[in-house]
């Protein structure tokens, strides 16, 4: 079968970009690790999430800047959005 787009992931960028790529119209693989085990360290855990928008790559940025707005701005998200002060 033939995809549109592969994410690699579940953390928080992993399920937004597999939402917007849906929403999008685009057929979607979602590939992630489903062990059941949780990492107490990773930046995706309980209410504690962390969502940075900063990286070295302008195109990975942008797409972050994007997904941030969306976080903030649209109801089925802006519930769980918590702006931290980092």
């Amino acid at each position: 079968m033939v995809f549109d787009v592969i994410v690699v992931g579940a953390g928080i960028w992993g399920a937004a970009s597999v939402d917007a790529c849906k929403n999008a119209g685009r057929s979607v693989l979602w590939v992630y690790d489903d062990d059941d085990v949780e990492r107490p360290t990773a930046a995706s855990v309980d209410l504690a999430r962390i969502v940075r928008a900063e990286y070295s790559d302008p195109a990975y940025r942008m797409l972050a800047k994007g997904c941030l707005e969306a976080f903030k701005t649209e109801p089925r998200y802006s519930m769980y959005f918590h702006q931290s002060g980092w």
